[in-house]
């Protein structure tokens, strides 16, 4: 059986090109909200972890050293810790 060649019509009509091209853009800036969203959720999981760690441990009074970093606005390793179990949250 011999195939015949069917002529094919190669383009595309305007209309349904611009569709797509606004499509393909739409898609692209749904991705990069969802991922600045993502970004936003992983900072305050990362962020309630330490808090929360911190609260622990100053409530129990086992901050390490003499001065808890906590008044200076910072944080001691040990509340570190918990960031890292919270990163991939």
């Amino acid at each position: 059986m011999a195939r015949r060649k069917v002529k094919h019509n190669d383009t595309v009509p305007r209309e349904i090109a611009e569709l797509q091209v606004a499509a393909y853009r739409h898609a692209f800036q749904e991705a990069v909200r969802r991922a600045n969203e993502a970004i936003k959720q992983r900072d305050y999981y990362r962020r309630c972890a330490i808090e929360t760690k911190c609260e622990q441990l100053s409530s129990a009074g086992k901050c390490p050293g003499d001065i808890c970093p906590l008044a200076f606005d910072m944080h001691c390793g040990k509340c570190h810790e918990a960031e890292k179990k919270a990163r991939y949250l």
